[in-house]
C-alpha cells in the first residue's frame, strides 16, 4: 500500500542537490586546515605533545557526539531543518573565527584551539540532518542515490580541503601582516577561507534550499490508506553503528599520527609537513570521491550487496594494519628525528 502512495510522488532533486552542496561546504572546513594543525601547534606552543593532539582530534568527535542527538531531537520536533542549518554553520563560523585569532592570544593558545575543534565538531552535526533529509526528500526507489549525493558532497569537501590548503603553503608561517601580530599565512589563511565559506552557506540556505518531505507518509494518510509500518531492526541498526564506528576510528587514528610521524621520520619543516600531509589527504579523499561518484553514476547501491561491500571494506582496514605494522621479523632500522637529535630503533 505504501508503494502505491509513493508512485504518485517524485523525489525533490533540487533541494537534494543543494543539501549535497551544503554537505560539501561543511566537510571542506573540517579538512581545510587539518594538515596544518600539528605544525601550527608547534609554532604557537612548544609544550604541545602528541597526546594533546589526540585530545584535539577527539574534541571534534565529542562535539558531534553531544550535538547530533540534540539536532536530531529538534529537527523531529519542529519538522524544519533550516534553522538548525543556520545554527550549525554559525557555530562553525565562530570556531573558525576564534582559530584565526588564536596566534595573537597571550595565554592558553592550545586550549583555545581545543575549543575551536570542539565547536567545529558541534556545528558539523548538521550534516547528519542532511543525510536524513535525503531520505525525507526522496522516494524509496531513489533513496540510495539521494543519500549517495549527500555522502559524495561530504567526500568532495574532504577532497577539496587539502587541495585548498596547498594554495596557502607558499605563504609560509609569516605571510602578510593584517594588523599587529595577526598575519594572513599558511595557518590562518585556511581558517579565514572557512569563515567565508560559512557566509556563502548562509546565502545558499536562504535563497536556494526549499525543504520538501515527499518521502514521508503523514499519520493521517497512513490511517486513511491502512499503512502499518513494521518496527525497525534494532540489531541491524546496531551493526551499522558499529561499522561506522570502525570507519571513523581508523580515519581519526591516522589523522592523529599522520603529521607527527611524517615530521619525525622524514625530518621535515613545519611548512613541508603541511604540504605533504595535505597531498596525502588529497589522495585519500580523491579515491573515496571516485568510489562515491561511481556509486552515483552507476547506481551501485542497487546492483551491489551493501552487506558484502561493508564486509570487504572492513577487511581492507585490517589488511592495511597488518601490512604497515612494525613486525619484529622485519629487517632494517627506523630513524626518528627530534629536537634532541636522531634516534635509531
Amino acid at each position: 500500500m505504501s508503494s502505491e502512495i509513493f508512485q504518485e510522488r517524485c523525489s525533490h532533486w533540487s533541494s537534494i542537490y543543494v543539501a549535497a552542496i551544503l554537505a560539501y561546504l561543511g566537510n571542506l572546513q573540517l579538512e581545510l586546515y587539518f594538515s596544518s594543525l600539528w605544525p601550527y601547534l608547534q609554532e604557537i606552543d612548544k609544550t604541545t605533545t602528541e597526546t594533546f593532539l589526540g585530545i584535539l582530534i577527539s574534541a571534534w568527535g565529542f562535539g558531534g557526539l553531544i550535538s547530533s542527538p540534540i539536532f536530531g531531537y529538534l529537527s523531529h520536533r519542529t519538522s524544519n531543518i533550516k534553522p538548525l542549518l543556520y545554527l550549525g554553520f554559525s557555530i562553525m563560523f565562530f570556531g573558525n573565527l576564534v582559530y584565526v585569532f588564536t596566534g595573537i592570544v597571550p595565554y592558553g593558545k592550545k586550549y583555545l584551539i581545543l575549543v575551536t575543534r570542539f565547536t567545529t565538531g558541534f556545528g558539523l552535526s548538521y550534516v547528519s540532518l542532511l543525510r536524513a533529509y535525503a531520505v525525507a526528500a526522496s522516494t524509496p526507489s531513489d533513496r540510495s542515490k539521494a543519500i549517495a549525493y549527500i555522502t559524495g558532497g561530504s567526500t568532495l569537501g574532504s577532497l577539496s580541503g587539502p587541495a585548498l590548503q596547498l594554495i596557502f603553503t607558499p605563504l609560509g608561517p609569516i605571510g602578510y601582516q593584517i594588523i599587529g601580530d595577526l598575519h594572513f599565512n599558511i595557518y590562518t589563511g585556511p581558517a579565514i577561507l572557512a569563515c567565508a565559506v560559512n557566509i556563502i552557506a548562509y546565502f545558499l540556505i536562504f535563497f536556494a534550499f526549499k525543504q520538501k518531505n515527499v518521502g514521508i507518509i503523514d499519520d493521517d494518510v497512513m490511517k486513511e490508506k491502512g499503512v502499518d509500518l513494521p518496527p525497525y531492526n534494532k540489531m541491524a541498526v546496531f551493526i551499522c553503528y558499529l561499522t561506522v564506528f570502525c570507519h571513523y576510528y581508523v580515519t581519526n587514528v591516522l589523522a592523529v599520527f599522520n603529521s607527527p610521524i611524517v615530521m619525525a621520520i622524514f625530518n621535515l619543516t613545519n611548512a613541508q609537513v603541511v604540504k605533504f600531509t595535505a597531498l596525502s589527504e588529497f589522495g585519500r579523499c580523491l579515491v573515496a570521491f571516485i568510489i562515491y561518484a561511481m556509486y552515483m553514476k552507476f547506481d551501485f547501491a542497487k546492483k551491489l550487496n551493501s552487506r558484502k561491500v561493508s564486509f570487504y571494506s572492513l577487511i581492507g582496514y585490517l589488511t592495511y594494519y597488518l601490512i604497515t605494522y612494525s613486525w619484529p621479523f622485519l629487517t632494517g632500522r627506523l630513524h626518528i628525528y627530534s629536537n634532541n637529535g636522531m634516534w635509531i630503533f
